[in-house]
């Protein structure tokens, strides 16, 4: 793990233990801001002294220096007796936050997942005032998660850590083709590990290599055709060496899925031959293919783009000639869904902007809280209007790129939008979003269907509101609540954030062919993040979508045009005249 990551992991320790003491807020957000900011920095350590971020204050950068000359953190060696390391699985677990966790420990002793599974079983927990049966229930719940998330990292980090391999290898044998297959070539949201191909006739050197790398915790197998070790981040890295003769079967057999495989080795079957990772064979003689589209057309398929290949579908429609055009990065013109420090981001509109026109982007939309997300220091109304003062000011000054005027809309425990409808029909668009009070079926599906009719909301921000390997999607009706989003002409977000990748990829195949219309949301609270729009467009692309279907793939005036005839359409189907909404 490099230093910047152990000092990251550090930071998010000192604030779950301040968290854990009922610190003040605002400094547990510091050092969680910091942590983040760390895992987005490009660069060694060092460089953070150098040149700080935004939001390393002389504090952060007293304790940045202390770790780079000592490998310590101080603050973290005197919080840390009064915090038991093993309690930090506690807070995985959904709907537990801190003042519960500390009530836990004290009246229970509860240290663990395991002493808080236990205390369940025995029904202590349901007799503690405060908790009762249901929230015992909740936790044994949650508990089970954490187990079926146990062994799985989110796509982001292992494919941080595999390309870092991967480039490794590649440096070290320059006349050697290595690449990534398996679910990360797949962009599956979460992996259990990494799989990387080398295209190769001789294999023991490479082998050799990529054992004895310096991150290499543990090399569980060592061969010709394939070593596996534990890398130091935790993941298992297995590399395996193709021959020549075979590197188009044997990245297709190694790509997966599993379920894709057995599929297209029936196809084979059926057409008199056989297939597996070392050719396409007839009899007894296999093609050379120099890539998998031959092979897939010797089967007599269109080429399955990687983020496909799960046998849901996509072979039968290949089979029928049909040509897959899915989004690329650089069909997106315009970034969404984005917080600077007008709530809880790092850094200022003017900050992102020039990052984002760095990165060759034509527009953004800058979405902070509104009042209701105290904890994300929300904008009361008045704060807004000088947001959007400020917005008007620094567009003044731009040629050819824009900044829209927007809003990460909180739908309050009553379906309705946090500003009045005066404040929001001031803004260009409006994502709406459920942060708290989500546990009830019923109510959810009510309070979200509420929120949806409103001829205000333009997207829908992270419909499940799932966070990968830690909580679960919120409950509710989601295909009544899709129908409404149809028929209200609301946009989908796919909330590009790491953590969250919502909607599932899995969803957006259901309905990608209903009409519905999907916006990338980066989620970014500072301009590091906004690379994250990368993510939304692999779960997109998984999701089989074009860039016709994608909002941040229109111009400025296009995306503009768009969100005003979804409020004309919206206000109509609900019987409000464009000129009443002000009123609404």
């Amino acid at each position: 793990m490099e230093s910047k990551d152990q000092l990251a992991t550090l930071f998010e320790e000192i604030a779950e233990i301040h968290e854990f003491l009922g610190e003040n807020v605002f400094k547990i957000r510091a050092f969680r801001n910091a942590a983040r900011t760390l895992e987005n920095f490009q660069g060694p350590l060092s460089m953070i002294l150098e040149n700080p971020p935004q939001g390393f204050g002389k504090g952060l950068l007293a304790k940045t220096e202390e770790f780079l000359r000592t490998g310590k953190v101080e603050e973290f060696e005197t919080l840390s007796p009064n915090f038991p390391s093993s309690l930090r699985e506690v807070f995985k677990i959904p709907g537990l936050g801190s003042k519960k966790i500390r009530i836990l420990h004290d009246v229970l002793k509860v240290s663990s997942v395991a002493d808080l599974e236990k205390a369940c079983l025995e029904n202590k927990v349901a007799e503690i005032k405060g908790f009762g049966d249901k929230s015992q229930r909740m936790i044994l719940a949650g508990i089970e998660q954490i187990k079926q998330y146990s062994g799985r990292f989110l796509f982001s980090t292992a494919s941080k850590v595999a390309e870092e391999v991967l480039s490794k290898l590649s440096k070290k044998f320059p006349g050697i083709s290595f690449s990534l297959a398996g679910s990360l070539r797949r962009k599956m949201e979460t992996v259990k590990d990494a799989d990387i191909l080398a295209i190769s006739d001789s294999s023991t050197e490479i082998m050799e290599t990529f054992a004895k790398f310096s991150e290499t915790s543990k090399v569980l197998s060592q061969g010709e055709s394939k070593t596996s070790i534990i890398h130091n981040s935790g993941i298992q890295i297995d590399l395996r060496v193709i021959p020549t003769t075979a590197c188009a079967t044997g990245t297709l057999h190694f790509t997966g899925s599993k379920e894709f495989n057995t599929k297209l080795r029936s196809l084979a079957k059926n057409q008199g031959k056989r297939l597996n990772e070392y050719g396409l064979w007839k009899e007894e003689k296999s093609s050379v293919f120099s890539n998998e589209d031959e092979v897939l057309r010797e089967l007599g398929l269109s080429f399955i783009p990687p983020e496909l290949r799960e046998d849901l579908g996509e072979v039968e429609e290949a089979l029928k000639g049909k040509t897959f055009q899915l989004v690329e990065e650089k069909d997106l013109k315009g970034l969404l869904h984005m917080h600077s420090n007008w709530s809880d981001g790092e850094e200022s509109i003017l900050s992102m902007a020039n990052a984002a026109m760095k990165q060759g982007f034509e527009w953004i939309g800058i979405t902070d809280h509104s009042e209701f997300s105290r904890i994300a220091n929300g904008m009361e109304p008045e704060r807004a209007r000088n947001q959007h003062k400020e917005i008007e000011e620094l567009n003044k000054n731009f040629r050819n790129f824009r900044i829209f005027k927007g809003v990460e809309c909180d739908i309050l425990p009553n379906g309705n939008l946090d500003y009045p409808p005066e404040l929001l029909s001031k803004y260009d668009f409006v994502i709406i979003s459920a942060h708290s009070k989500t546990s009830d079926t019923e109510k959810m599906t009510e309070r979200l269907q509420c929120a949806l009719e409103n001829p205000f909301s333009d997207i829908w921000g992270h419909p499940t509101n799932r966070l990968l390997l830690e909580r679960e999607p919120y409950p509710m009706d989601i295909d009544k609540l899709l129908d409404v989003c149809l028929k209200k002409k609301t946009i989908l977000e796919i909330n590009a954030h790491p953590k969250r990748l919502d909607l599932d990829w899995r969803m957006i195949r259901k309905i990608a062919n209903l009409g519905h219309l999907f916006s990338i949301g980066c989620d970014a609270h500072d301009t590091d993040e906004l690379s994250a729009y990368k993510f939304g467009i692999g779960i997109a692309r998984k999701g089989g979508l074009t860039k016709e279907q994608i909002i941040n793939c229109l111009s400025a005036d296009e995306f503009l045009a768009k969100i005003k005839a979804r409020k004309q359409f919206s206000a109509k189907e609900i019987g409000l005249h464009q000129n009443e909404t002000k009123k609404h």
